[in-house]
């Protein structure tokens, strides 16, 4: 019998692979042109916002950031509009202080409650920041469980919107508020990246989830105690997936968040992986069970984006730098080129030196370049030769 030679095995075995790895590729999921979902169904959040602002008697519009920045500008930014009338709590699952403080110091202050949690025992202690630690959970649904139970029970009347998520997100509360401004937040809503598991529809941890005050009253009506939440998940690192199904189990889906051309507000990647084509595999959890389809390249992100995954300490100050503290000027501006609005105050050390030297005797005047030349020179040659003198 002729033996087979391992060159050609190892051919045969790597032409089967890719034969699979194409068919694979060619099934992967592309943006239809027409997708029927929630947002095709319902008038998209943009219009709904749009509407809502007009039964709050005000009316959005563009600013000049010429204007803002170096003008008299007294009208109220959006951002602080909506800060004071739509309260987003944000819970941050700590485990390194680096990434915990960073957040602190950025985009956390865009929340109007930033909370911290942790699991007692874990590498984080209470000293590095103000964390709160759930004591000895036993799995990552009890560890939720019991911190959804400690945001209900702290929170005031203030409550309404709260979103979860682990620490190397980078969050925009900003454009959180932009989506959920014209909903109920009494009733229940589950926002976020939403994929299906075992016949289970939930919004996957790595991008964040939001909760409606409507939804997490489901929770902890069910699961009113410790003990409750041990009890019914036993196994780690499942936690989005038995949110997802304990709510569904009460007739709540996630929601279709994704904006009216159809790309996603929270995002399980980083901005690198998700605007280059080809950085994600094909084969992955997240192509394969996110309910709607996941595009990449520039179409990737609505403009109106909430969360981006793998996000460092320094990169969360460089984005927040860019994002919050540079200005675009779009349109021709002035106010910024004028020059300070600082008086010359008459006493200013130069005209002491000139006046008592009686180099200059008219102060008041503005002393041209050639003058300066002069009198610089004169006093050169007075230092000069009262050098030669101590000589």
């Amino acid at each position: 019998m002729k033996r087979v030679q391992w060159p050609l095995l190892g051919f045969c075995g790597a032409y089967v692979l890719g034969f699979v790895a194409c068919l694979l590729l060619l099934g992967r999921p592309s943006p239809p042109e027409e997708t029927l979902s929630m947002a095709s169904v319902r008038p998209p959040a943009e219009d709904r916002y749009r509407d809502w602002l007009a039964t709050q008697g005000v009316r959005n519009g563009r600013a000049s950031a010429d204007a803002v920045s170096y003008g008299n500008a007294s009208a109220e930014s959006e951002a602080a509009f909506l800060f004071a009338r739509v309260n987003v709590a944000c819970v941050v699952f700590a485990r390194k202080g680096k990434k915990a403080r960073a957040i602190e110091q950025t985009w956390g202050r865009g929340c109007n409650r930033l909370e911290f949690f942790a699991a007692a025992g874990s590498h984080l202690q209470a000293s590095d920041l103000d964390v709160r630690l759930v004591q000895k959970p036993k799995s990552s649904w009890h560890l939720l469980c019991s911190v959804i139970n400690q945001v209900w029970h702290s929170s005031g009347k203030e409550l309404q919107w709260v979103i979860f998520l682990p620490e190397d997100l980078f969050v925009l509360p900003e454009n959180l508020r932009l989506l959920v401004a014209p909903l109920d937040a009494n009733a229940p809503y589950y926002l976020g990246h939403a994929m299906s598991l075992w016949n289970e529809d939930y919004n996957v941890a790595q991008a964040g989830y939001v909760l409606s005050k409507g939804a997490l009253k489901l929770i902890v009506d069910r699961f009113n105690s410790s003990q409750a939440c041990e009890d019914s998940g036993k196994h780690w690192k499942n936690e989005d997936f038995y949110l997802g199904k304990y709510l569904g189990e009460a007739g709540v889906s996630p929601e279709d968040t994704r904006d009216h051309r159809l790309r996603g507000r929270f995002h399980g990647f980083n901005l690198n992986q998700m605007l280059f084509s080809h950085k994600l595999s094909p084969l992955g959890s997240y192509w394969k069970r996110s309910i709607y389809p996941v595009d990449e390249g520039l179409n990737c992100c609505s403009d109106s984006s909430i969360t981006f995954q793998g996000v460092e300490p320094d990169k969360v100050f460089q984005f927040h730098y860019l994002l919050y503290r540079v200005k675009r000027f779009a349109e021709k501006g002035g106010l910024g080129n004028l020059p300070a609005p600082t008086p010359l105050p008459g006493n200013e050390p130069w005209r002491v030196f000139l006046r008592d030297e009686q180099l200059w005797d008219r102060p008041g005047e503005d002393i041209s370049a050639d003058q300066y030349y002069r009198l610089s020179s004169k006093i050169a040659s007075k230092l000069s030769v009262l050098h030669y003198k101590h000589l």
